[in-house]
């Protein structure tokens, strides 16, 4: 998150896609881990996968609003995480 935040986008995406891989080899994931794997698919970019993991695996309605809104603009997402 600090690399996108310093302006390093491609980078961070690319560490991003890392984690959301790390995530795609787990035979199973917890509630935090879904949300983290969604979380790391917005922010390197891959919208469409992301949402699709969103409505597959989030079942807090809250959490998927949120996620589902962080797809439109993730900059903004990191923006209120870390101002």
């Amino acid at each position: 998150m600090f690399l996108q935040k310093a302006g390093e986008k491609r980078q961070a995406q690319t560490c991003y896609r890392q984690v959301a891989d790390q995530y795609r080899t787990r035979d199973t994931l917890s509630s935090a881990d879904r949300i983290n794997y969604a979380f790391a698919l917005i922010l390197s970019g891959e919208k469409e996968t992301a949402r699709r993991t969103i409505d597959s695996l989030i079942t807090d309605t809250l959490a998927r609003k949120q996620l589902l809104q962080m797809t439109e603009n993730p900059q903004e997402a990191l923006e209120g995480l870390f101002p």
